[in-house]
């Protein structure tokens, strides 16, 4: 699970959903706020499994896991049940990145595969971002406070100063859809030495490889202050998985027709994020995204509504 708030102990309980604020700490006004949250008014009258405002719910992956879980115990309670060859796995650290590191996808033994990894009620996702993590580190010079003038450089400043040189409005939390970005998610260090972890996201490839580019050209930005001041290292995480998707269309309308099967109209919409099939589709075994019904994923906030997750 995320690693954006505390995993738990998680204190979970189920509130019916009534149009107003869901008071998760009432001691330390923690509310599931409507006016930041408007999506909740899609759930009018149904059920919500929300936290107790201090850790994860863990809905995402657990919704997942409860989702495949509840479906084996069907097919496994009605052995007359038709079905073709079912294969499951269940992967850890896909938040970081590395949840199919060591997949064999020989011995998973099937032709294409779902995760079931998505979020509202409906979604259903056959495109990701194209994702990088870069490491941004600044070598300064430390000198007593007292007598720095003309001598020291901070790498703390330098790494401020990096960031705040970035686009402004090519931020997560100012764009939506297809629109990429560069997001800051880590800095360490002190004056002689600071480093920077910043996420690259985009969906489309070109222009990937474009804020790549121009994310490593800023390491001559900071060459008046020494050579080798700045170095920027940049790994690629996944790729969009659309790309691996496209020439395969029956893995898609599969998933439409389960849908329409169960009263639920697929919203197919990019994931702002990555899934385990994005690697797995570009490693050969086509996998496309199922929703969970989760809300509010990597927060304090995050919620499942139970009708979704039954849908799922």
């Amino acid at each position: 699970t995320s690693p954006e708030a505390k995993g738990g102990p998680v204190n979970w309980r189920i509130v019916r959903y009534q149009g107003k604020d869901i008071v998760l700490d009432a001691e330390k006004e923690i509310l599931l706020s409507r006016e930041r949250f408007p999506e909740l008014d899609r759930y009018h009258g149904q059920d919500l499994v929300v936290t107790d405002g201090h850790t994860l719910l863990g809905a995402d992956d657990k919704a997942g896991i409860a989702a495949i879980m509840t479906m084996v115990d069907a097919v496994t309670s009605h052995p007359d049940m038709p079905h073709a060859k079912i294969c499951l796995a269940f992967t850890p650290d896909e938040e970081v990145g590395r949840g199919t590191e060591n997949f064999d996808i020989q011995t998973f033994g099937a032709d294409y595969a779902y995760t079931v990894d998505g979020g509202e009620l409906g979604e259903l996702n056959s495109e990701t971002f194209c994702a990088a993590i870069a490491t941004v580190t600044m070598k300064g010079v430390s000198v007593h406070p007292g007598s720095a003038k003309n001598k020291m450089i901070n790498a703390l400043r330098l790494i401020t100063h990096f960031i705040d040189s970035m686009p402004p409005e090519e931020v997560p939390e100012k764009t939506e859809g297809y629109e990429g970005f560069y997001h800051p998610i880590r800095i360490e260090g002190g004056v002689e030495e600071a480093s920077l972890l910043m996420l690259i996201r985009d969906h489309d490839r070109r222009h990937f490889e474009l804020r790549k580019r121009a994310l490593k050209a800023k390491e001559a930005d900071y060459q008046s202050y020494g050579e080798g001041v700045c170095t920027i290292s940049i790994k690629d995480q996944y790729f969009n998985m659309r790309e691996y998707l496209d020439p395969v269309p029956a893995v898609m309308e599969i998933a439409r027709a389960a849908y329409r099967a169960v009263g639920v109209t697929p919203r197919e919409r990019p994931v702002r994020g990555g899934t385990d099939g994005s690697r797995l589709s570009e490693r050969g075994l086509p996998c496309p995204n199922l929703f969970t019904g989760g809300l509010n994923f990597h927060g304090i906030y995050e919620c499942l509504p139970v009708e979704s997750l039954e849908k799922a």
